[in-house]
Formats: C-alpha cells, sequence, structure tokens
C-alpha cells in the first residue's frame, strides 16, 4: 500500500513528494530501542490493557473505554479501508469488474477472511509473507529492467529529460517549487514528531508478548527494519521504471497509485506473473489479518470481556471475537467505498494524529501525563480535523483565508493544516494535563516496577538500569542510520556512485554498533528492579 501510494507521489511531484511518508526516518528505531523491550515484560493479550497499568482511577477506566472502542470503530476501520482500497484498485487491474462486481468480491473475500482468522494463525504465515515480500519484488524489477533497455537506458533517459523529477529535495531556484520546499520543511521538522505513534501501540505489541526476552523483542522489530531498507533498492527501481514508462508513453487517465501494480506485472510471463499476484494479494491480506485482529481483540478482551460479559466461556469468546471482527470489516468497506485515493485516506488518519504523538511517547516517561491528557489529545484532534475541513469545505471567508496564508507562505493545504491542528491540539491536551491530577504515586511505582522504565518519576521511582539517555542516543544514531539507504540508493541510480557506497558502508558500521550496543545493554540489565 505504501508502494502505491509512493508511486503516485512521484508521478504527480517527482522523488522529493516522497517526504511526505519518508519524514518518520527519525524515528526508525525508537520503536524497537524504546518501547520493544517493555512490552515483552507485560503478559497482556492486547496493546490497550497497558492504560490500566499506567494510569489510576475513574480516568484511567473512561480511557481504557473509550480508546477501545474509539480505535476500534473508527481509526482501525480507517487502516483497513487503506488496505480494502488498495484490494480494490488491485483487482481493477485485473479487470475482475468484467465478471463480477468488485464489491461484492471484496465484501465475500473480506467475511471469508474474519471466519478464518486468528492471531495464532497470523503468527504461523508471517514469515511465509516475509519471504513471498522479499522475493516478488526482485523478480518485478529483474523483468522490469530488462524490459525497458536496462538500467542504462531508464537512468540515462531520467537524468537527461526529467531531472526535476528525480531530486530528492526541490529546487529552489524553480519557482514551480516553492510550495513543495516549504512542504518539505514542514514534514521533516514537524510532522515527524507530531503524527508518529510508535510505542508499539498496535498489532506488534502482540508479537512482543510473544518474545522470548527483551533482546528477542528487540531483534524482532529491528531486523525488519534493516531488512526494508535494503529492499528498498528494489521496490524504488519498480517506481523508477513506472516513472520512465509513465514519462515516456504518454499515459493520461490513470489512477497513479494503481499504476505501480500494473507496471509490476505488465511485462511478467504468465508463470511468474501468477507468481507476482499471489504476493501482492497474501501481502495485502495478512496486512488486513493483522488490522482486523487487533480491531477483534479490542471490542473482544477491552470492553466485552473486561466489563459488559466477565464470565463467558472461551467458545463464546471466540464467536464474540468472530462477531467484533466482522463488524471492523464492515465499517472498513463503508469507508473503502467513499474513497478513491489512498493518499487521502492517509492523510485524514495523518490529520487525526496530528499532535498526539508526543503523548503516546511520554506517558512511559514523564509522571505528568495523565489519561485525561491522553484523551484530550485523542479526541481534540480528531474534532479539531473534521471541523476544519468542514470549514473549508463549506465556508468560503474560511477556505479563502487559508488559501491565503497559504499563497503567502506558498505551502500547501495539508502540510499548513497539519502545523495549525499539531498546536491548537498541543495546546489542548497540556492544558488539560495541567488542569486535571496526576496519577497516584503507588499506581506510577508499579507501573515503573513492571515495565523497567526509566525517565522522570516521583522520588527517583525510575530504575536507572533502563539507560534512557543512551537509548535516546541510539535512536538519533539509527535515526540518522535509517534514512542513508534511501540516499545511497538514489546516489548509485542518480548521483556518485563512490559516494553512494561510502553512505552504503556508514549504514552498515552505524546499524551494527546499534545492534551490539543493545545487546550489550539489554544481557547486562534484566531489569531486575528493587527497592521500588
Amino acid at each position: 500500500m505504501t508502494d502505491m501510494m509512493s508511486m503516485g507521489l512521484i508521478l504527480d511531484n517527482g522523488y522529493s513528494g516522497l517526504w511526505l511518508l519518508k519524514s518518520r526516518f527519525w524515528l526508525a528505531g525508537v520503536p524497537a530501542i524504546l518501547y520493544a523491550g517493555m512490552w515483552s515484560r507485560l503478559n497482556f493479550k492486547t496493546d490497550n490493557e497497558l492504560i490500566r497499568l499506567r494510569y489510576s482511577g475513574k480516568s484511567g477506566i473512561s480511557l481504557h473505554i473509550f480508546r477501545a472502542i474509539f480505535l476500534a470503530a473508527f481509526v482501525i476501520p480507517f487502516l483497513g479501508a487503506f488496505i480494502i482500497l488498495a484490494l480494490k484498485k488491485f483487482l481493477d487491474v485485473l479487470h475482475v469488474d468484467a465478471i463480477a462486481n468488485v464489491e461484492h468480491v471484496l465484501i465475500i473475500g473480506i467475511i471469508l477472511l474474519v471466519m478464518k482468522n486468528s492471531f495464532h494463525q497470523k503468527i504461523r504465515t508471517d514469515f511465509l509473507s516475509a519471504i513471498i515480500c522479499i522475493v516478488a519484488p526482485i523478480i518485478i524489477c529483474a523483468f522490469l529492467l530488462n524490459a525497458n533497455g536496462g538500467p542504462q537506458n531508464i537512468y540515462g533517459v531520467l537524468k537527461a529529460d526529467y531531472s526535476e523529477q528525480i531530486r530528492l529535495i526541490p529546487s529552489p531556484g524553480n519557482a514551480e517549487n516553492s510550495s513543495l520546499i516549504a512542504d518539505f520543511l514542514i514534514f521533516v521538522f514537524i510532522q515527524w514528531w507530531s503524527i508518529n505513534i510508535v510505542d508499539n501501540s498496535d498489532p506488534n505489541a502482540q508479537r512482543h508478548f510473544q518474545a522470548k526476552s527483551q533482546f528477542a523483542a528487540f531483534k524482532a522489530l529491528y531486523i525488519p527494519i534493516l531488512i526494508s531498507s535494503l529492499m528498498f533498492l528494489v521496490v524504488s527501481t519498480i517506481w523508477d521504471c513506472g516513472l520512465f514508462e509513465y514519462k515516456t508513453s504518454g499515459y493520461t487517465g490513470i489512477d497513479r497509485e494503481a499504476f505501480y501494480l500494473q507496471i509490476a506485472i505488465k511485462y511478467l510471463p504468465d508463470g511468474f506473473k501468477a507468481i507476482a499476484l499471489i504476493a501482492i494479494l497474501f501481502s495485502f491480506l495478512t496486512t488486513l489479518e493483522s488490522i482486523v485482529n487487533w480491531g477483534g481483540g479490542l471490542l473482544t478482551v477491552d470492553i466485552f470481556k473486561t466489563y459488559l460479559f466477565k464470565h463467558g466461556s472461551d467458545r463464546q469468546y471466540k464467536y464474540l471475537s468472530f462477531a467484533c471482527m466482522f463488524v471492523v470489516s464492515m465499517i472498513a468497506l463503508a469507508f473503502a467505498f467513499h474513497n478513491d485515493k489512498i493518499l487521502n485516506l492517509q492523510k485524514f488518519i495523518f490529520s487525526i494524529s496530528a499532535g498526539v504523538a508526543p503523548v503516546f511517547l511520554l506517558r512511559w516517561f514523564w509522571w505528568r501525563i495523565n489519561a485525561w491528557a491522553q484523551i484530550s489529545a485523542m479526541l481534540s484532534s480528531l474534532v479539531y480535523t473534521l471541523i476544519f475541513d468542514s470549514l473549508y469545505a463549506h465556508h468560503a471567508s474560511f477556505s479563502g483565508y487559508i488559501n491565503y496564508i497559504c499563497s503567502e507562505l506558498a505551502v500547501s493545504y495539508y502540510p499548513l493544516k497539519i502545523v495549525i491542528l499539531t498546536g491548537l491540539v498541543v495546546g489542548t491536551w497540556m492544558t488539560v494535563m495541567y488542569y486535571t491530577q496526576p496519577d497516584e504515586n503507588s499506581h506510577l511505582r508499579k507501573f515503573v516496577r513492571q515495565t523497567g522504565t526509566g525517565g522522570w518519576w516521583p522520588h527517583s521511582m525510575a530504575d536507572m538500569q533502563y539507560k534512557l539517555k543512551k537509548r535516546v542516543f541510539l535512536c538519533f544514531v539509527f535515526g540518522i542510520t535509517s534514512i542513508l539507504p534511501f540516499l545511497c540508493i538514489w546516489q548509485f541510480k542518480f548521483g556518485e556512485t563512490l559516494f553512494g557506497l561510502t553512505l552504503l558502508l556508514v549504514f552498515v558500521i552505524l546499524s551494527g554498533y546499534v545492534y551490539l550496543s543493545m545487546k550489550i545493554l539489554l544481557n547486562e540489565n534484566q531489569y531486575k528492579i528493587t527497592n521500588i
């Protein structure tokens, strides 16, 4: 799905448009370095159970209920819609509409997926999914390069005739790029910390609960990040071939996001085409399984089992979980059928997260964050987003004023909205936090004991074995490291090969340094917290 969005961004704005998605490189190592080990210490069934451990009293219960319903009924269906819309585009590329109604096919397919879905089945398919997602793009890439005259022809034409489209950063000397430059600055300096909730409070948390050790939990996230970084060489080559064909073949009136799928299978022989189609479909379905399972788990465990239906049998909870996953899936289908662009869904998800991310990060390390701060952050971000979009769409004076600001600052509507929402939401949750009471010390002590966290807690409550400063330093190192494959691969294709090799060497050295540092830190300190 991200690859499809990236293809659309490249065709619209060139490589510099990717910063909307790539700006989170600063946070690439944070989930593995800061949070994975703490999650592995917790014997939970869903990530939402953390709320009852972290927050005390009625406010903790209120947030526990609110977040479960808010995510399962709204946020998770939007994430599901993101994948379903990609599936719809996939079926459109295959011209399924010639033999059946695509929406009916999707509805039947999602129902069947829910009926066979379970977390344990998902665990068993993860390894196969990873292998397919590595092998299939390599095969696609090889045939695309051959069909378009080889790398020399493709990159020779792109460098000679389409230099603006392959720039990583918009050219300041080009007046048409003025808004792209302002957008780039907002993505790199504001959006990355404002919207990206990276404390693993998502389906990844379930994987950490199964980890045998804190270092195993770290590796479960860190190694896939490295593999994904190296796979960028293959995936980006598919984008390059798509850009080359789009520019040289005169395509008009096409779905630019679906063009990634179209170009991926266009030149494959029948046998390899079948493999590629299965790989793409399998990738979509396994991701959708995780999303649906997450939403069903929140409703089943955190609402029904905890508050409404406490003494049911395992069999009853099993059927209840299927019913909850079905409801989540139907809402996701409704959202998907009312949108036609994956990027629009992604921007909306980003918008309703603006200003919220700092709360999710800080609640693990700062005693002053309370449940009311998190509730106000989540709710205000949604409310402000809906009000902002509604005013812009239906009130000429408001839209005129926003357009005037966009024109004066040479910035696009979406980045400006992110800046405004971030300021409003951060101001809201900070005000609420300081006007409400913090959690009880005894409750905070329990949280610190079970998670082994560091940071700022009353009466030196945190165990310094966590070594927060060293971990933050490693996050900074890996933040720089994570962008190097993106830069070095671009250098291999469009810049200086020697410089690209240098960046690759630095990437290997720094990645190894972070890995060994975490191994030493986690093996030396098992977080046996005492005297708390």
